[in-house]
C-alpha cells in the first residue's frame, strides 16, 4: 500500500435539509437531490456502514451510545465539475460526542496517476467574510490502494464551552473523491494549499503571504494556543467571490480557508486575502462559543471581527494612505451606533467601523487590538472591549478625525456633504432659525450641512448653535470651502460662530457634528438630541421690570459646623420687581428687600454673560453666580425673554455658590445631572 493524498468532501448538511425516511429522495431545501441507500445502528461496541462504493468504519467506544447513522448519495451535487471522479455521498447522525476518528473508505474507477488524485474535506459552517453558512472544501490526509482511497474524518476537539440544550444536531458530512489536485505545504508547516494542476502558479508566494500573516499577527500580541493541530488547510477553487476562512463544528483545530484561483493572478490582492481570512482564523480562536454555535452563525462581535479584519490589510501592503476596497459604500457605519448599527447588516457594518480599530490602533498602539478580543474571549461585551479607554475621553474625538479625513481618506468633504442628516441654507434675512432633533444610538452621530449664503448680514450677526436632550451629547463644528475641511470649535451645550458674515463673504460653509458619547448595556438604546441652529438679532429688554430665577441644583454636601457632612439639594427661586437697566445690566430687588438680581446680557448674542443672585434672610444667606449661554425663547405672550439649560451643564454655568445658616452649616460641594435646571425670565406689568 503506497501512502498518497486523497481528496475527501464533507458538507456538513443543515437538518431541515436531510431527506426523511418516508421520502428517500426528498431534495435539500436548495441543492441538488439526495437518495438514502443505507442505514445501520452503531453502538459502543463499534461497527460499520457501507453504501454503493462507501464504507465508514467506527471504532469501538467511538460512539457513547447507540446512533443511526445514514448514507445518502447524489449524481449532480459536483462540486469539482470533471475533477470529481465519483458520486458524492452524504452521511447523516453522526452523534456530537464521538470521540474517535472515523475511518472512511471510497471506490472510485478513475484512470489517474500517482500524484494527481487528491484529496479534500468539505463542511457546511458559517463563513465569516460571507456572514452566511455555506458548503467549503479542505484537504484531509488519506492513503490510496489502486482505485481506494481511505481517509480519517477526525474526532471533534474536547471543548468545555457550552452547548446550547440541542446542539444544532450533530454531524453531518459528505465525501466524494477527487484527482487533478497538487499539495503543497509551507516550510514552516502552518498551511497546506490545495491548488488544481492546470493552475500551478504563485502558491509559493501565497504560502508565503500566509506564513507573513501567521507571523505578523502573534507580534501584535495574539495567541495560537487555543488550536494545536496545524496545518491549516487552503483549497483553491473556482469561486464568484474571494472566498474565505471557515468556523468548523469540529473545533479550533479544524477551521480552514477556500480561496478563489483567480487570486493567484493578483498578487497584491493575494498578500491582503491572505491576511484578512487567516485572521479569521485567529479571531475564532477568541470566540467564546462552543464549535457547534460557531459554525451555526454569526456571534454579537461579529462586526468586530470584520472591523479588525478590514483594518489589518493595511499591515501588508506598502500603499501610502492605505484604505481597503471593503469600505467602499460603508463609510457612514461609525454614524449608525456601535452596537446598535450591526443590527441591520453585522458584517457591512464591521466594513466601516474599521476606522474605530484603526484610529485605537494607531492611539493606543496596535497590540490594543488583541487586548479587546482576549476581552472578547472572556465574554465582555464587544462595546465594553472596544470602550476600554473611556469613550467619553475619545468617542468626539475619533469622530472629529474622522471627519477630517484623519483616519482614512476614503472620506472627504463630497462624503459629508453627500451623507448629512439635513441640509439648511441661509440664503436671506428670514433664515435666522433652525432646529433638527432625531434619536441617537449609544456611541453614534449625525451631520448636518449648512450653506452660508446670505451677505446681508451685520458683522455683529453670530450663528449660534445649541445641543439639548442626551447627557452625553457633544457637538464640533467644521468650516469648508471648496478645497479646504478644518475644525472650528466644539462643545456640550452652545457654541457660537462669530462673524459669519466674513465667513460667508469669503466662501465658507459648515458641518456641525452631534455625537452621542453615551454607552450602556444593552448598548443599542437611543435617545434623543435636540440641535438648535439660530441667529440672534437682539432682544430689547430695557422695559422689563420683572426677573425671576429659579435653580434646581442636585448633589449638594453640606458641612456642618461640628465637622460630619451630609447630603442634600437646591431647589430655590428669587424674584425682582422694579427693577432698572444700566446699559445692559439689569440690577432688582424683591418686595420684601431680602432678595437681590443682577443680570448682565451681551446685546449681540442676548446671552446672559453674567448673574448674581443672593437672598438673606437674618443669619440664613444664600449667593449663586455664574453664566447662561442659552440664546433665549422670546416667543411666549407673557414672558419678554425666558432663558432656559439643564441636566449636566447646569453646573458649569453656576461659578460660584456661598451659603450659610444659623446652625453653621456651609457648601462643601454640588453637582448635577440630567434633573438639574436653572431658569430666567423677564417680564414686565
Amino acid at each position: 500500500m503506497r501512502f498518497r493524498p486523497i481528496m475527501l468532501l464533507l458538507p456538513v448538511i443543515l437538518a431541515g435539509g436531510c431527506s426523511s425516511d418516508d421520502d428517500p429522495t426528498a431534495p435539500l431545501d436548495t441543492g441538488p437531490r439526495y437518495t438514502q441507500i443505507a442505514s445501520a445502528t452503531i453502538g459502543p461496541a463499534g461497527g460499520e456502514i457501507t453504501g454503493d462504493q462507501l464504507t465508514l468504519l467506527v471504532p469501538a467506544a467511538g460512539f457513547s451510545g447507540d446512533a443511526t447513522v445514514t448514507i445518502a448519495v447524489s449524481d449532480d451535487d459536483r462540486p469539482f465539475g470533471v475533477d470529481q471522479v465519483t458520486r458524492m455521498y452524504r452521511i447523516d447522525g453522526l452523534p456530537e460526542d464521538y470521540d474517535q476518528p472515523l475511518q472512511l473508505t471510497i471506490a472510485h474507477g478513475a484512470k489517474t496517476e500517482g500524484d494527481q488524485t487528491f484529496v479534500v474535506l468539505g463542511e457546511e459552517a458559517f463563513c465569516r467574510s460571507r456572514d452566511d453558512v455555506l458548503m467549503r472544501y479542505r484537504i484531509l490526509p488519506s492513503t490510496g490502494d489502486g482505485n481506494v482511497v481511505t481517509a480519517v474524518i477526525p474526532a471533534p476537539d474536547p471543548d468545555k464551552r457550552s452547548v446550547p440544550a440541542n446542539k444544532n444536531g450533530g454531524f453531518s458530512f459528505g465525501a466524494s473523491v477527487l484527482t487533478g489536485y497538487s499539495l503543497y505545504t509551507t516550510p514552516q508547516g502552518h498551511f497546506r494549499i490545495g491548488v488544481p494542476i492546470g493552475h500551478l502558479r504563485n502558491y509559493v508566494e501565497m504560502g508565503n503571504y500566509l506564513e507573513e500573516a501567521y507571523s505578523r499577527f502573534r507580534t501584535l500580541g495574539f495567541s495560537y494556543s487555543a488550536r494545536t493541530n496545524w496545518p491549516v488547510d487552503v483549497t483553491l477553487k473556482s469561486l464568484e467571490d474571494d472566498g474565505g476562512a471557515m468556523s468548523s463544528k469540529l473545533g479550533d483545530n479544524h477551521g480552514y480557508m477556500e480561496l478563489a484561483l483567480e487570486i493567484l493572478d493578483d498578487l497584491p490582492n493575494m498578500r491582503l486575502t491572505c491576511a484578512h481570512e487567516f485572521f479569521h482564523i485567529v479571531q475564532g480562536l477568541y470566540d467564546p462559543r462552543a464549535p457547534m454555535v460557531q459554525a451555526a452563525g454569526p456571534s454579537r462581535h461579529y462586526w468586530v471581527d470584520e472591523a479588525a479584519a478590514v483594518w489589518s490589510e493595511e499591515l501588508f501592503t506598502s500603499v501610502q494612505d492605505f484604505a481597503s476596497q471593503a469600505r467602499n459604500g460603508y463609510q457612514m457605519a461609525p454614524f449608525a451606533g456601535m452596537q446598535k448599527g450591526a443590527e441591520q447588516n453585522a458584517r457591512h457594518h464591521g466594513y466601516g467601523m474599521s476606522a474605530v480599530i484603526k484610529y485605537l490602533a494607531d492611539r493606543y498602539g496596535q497590540n490594543i487590538v488583541a487586548t479587546i478580543f482576549g476581552d472578547i474571549r472572556n465574554e465582555v461585551h464587544p462595546v465594553e472591549a472596544v470602550c476600554r479607554y473611556d469613550p467619553a475621553g475619545w468617542w468626539e474625538a475619533f469622530m472629529s478625525d474622522y471627519i477630517l479625513s484623519e483616519i482614512y481618506t476614503d472620506v472627504s468633504r463630497a462624503t459629508w456633504f453627500i451623507n448629512a442628516e439635513d441640509k439648511w441654507t441661509i440664503a436671506a434675512a428670514r433664515d435666522t432659525l433652525k432646529t433638527w432633533t432625531r434619536s441617537y444610538p449609544d456611541l453614534s452621530g449625525a451631520i448636518y450641512q449648512i450653506s452660508l449664503g446670505y451677505v446681508g448680514l451685520k458683522p455683529s450677526d453670530q450663528l449660534i448653535f445649541t445641543l439639548t436632550g442626551a447627557e452625553n451629547r457633544y457637538l464640533s463644528l467644521f468650516r469648508y470651502n471648496t478645497s479646504t475641511l478644518e475644525f472650528l470649535s466644539a462643545g456640550y451645550e452652545s457654541v457660537a460662530v462669530p462673524d459669519i458674515l466674513t465667513m460667508t463673504v469669503q466662501g465658507w460653509n459648515l458641518f456641525a457634528l452631534v455625537t452621542d458619547n453615551m454607552y450602556e448595556d444593552p448598548y443599542t438604546d437611543t435617545r434623543p438630541i435636540t440641535l438648535k441652529a439660530h441667529i440672534p438679532g437682539g432682544i430689547d429688554l430695557s422695559a422689563a421690570t420683572h426677573c425671576d430665577f429659579e435653580l434646581d441644583l442636585f448633589y449638594v454636601t453640606y458641612l456642618q459646623q461640628d465637622g460630619r457632612t451630609n447630603e442634600g439639594s437646591i431647589s430655590t427661586g428669587f424674584e425682582a420687581e422694579g427693577g432698572t437697566w444700566t446699559g445692559s445690566t439689569y440690577t432688582g430687588t424683591s418686595a420684601d428687600g431680602k432678595e437681590e438680581i443682577e443680570i448682565t446680557i451681551d446685546p449681540a448674542t442676548s446671552m446672559i454673560t453674567f448673574y448674581k443672585v443672593h437672598r438673606q434672610d437674618g443669619a440664613n444667606e444664600l449667593r449663586l453666580e455664574g453664566s447662561l449661554p442659552v440664546t433665549p425663547d422670546t416667543s411666549d405672550y407673557f414672558y419678554m425673554a425666558e432663558f432656559n439649560l439643564g441636566g449636566n451643564g447646569v453646573c458649569t454655568n453656576v461659578t460660584d455658590v456661598g451659603f450659610s445658616n444659623v446652625w453653621g452649616t456651609t457648601i462643601r460641594n454640588y453637582y448635577c445631572d440630567g434633573s438639574s435646571n436653572i431658569r430666567v425670565r423677564f417680564w414686565r406689568e
